[in-house]
């Protein structure tokens, strides 16, 4: 399984978010291309998300509902969660 860098993952979120966010977490559009996370040795796939305006991935989906992650930490390997791919 491959890492996803901070720019794969938001090209990914540019081409292809169409679900329309009721403004929710400060975002207009869900992207359904499903993403793994994963955390602690635990995976969950992560069927919808966004990224808000303060560059963080909300994840809206699966074992980490509503958790965000800093795309900032996750770039420099500093966030708790290790790897999205």
């Amino acid at each position: 399984m491959k890492k996803l860098t901070v720019d794969e993952i938001k090209k990914i979120y540019n081409e292809n978010s169409f679900v329309k966010c009721r403004k929710y977490y400060d975002i207009e559009f869900w992207c359904i291309i499903p993403l793994v996370i994963i955390k602690d040795g635990i995976k969950t796939t992560v069927h919808r998300w966004g990224i808000n305006k303060e560059n963080e991935l909300v994840m809206e989906d699966g074992k980490f509902k509503g958790k965000f992650i800093s795309l900032e930490k996750y770039k420099v390997n500093e966030s708790i969660y290790k790897i999205i791919a």
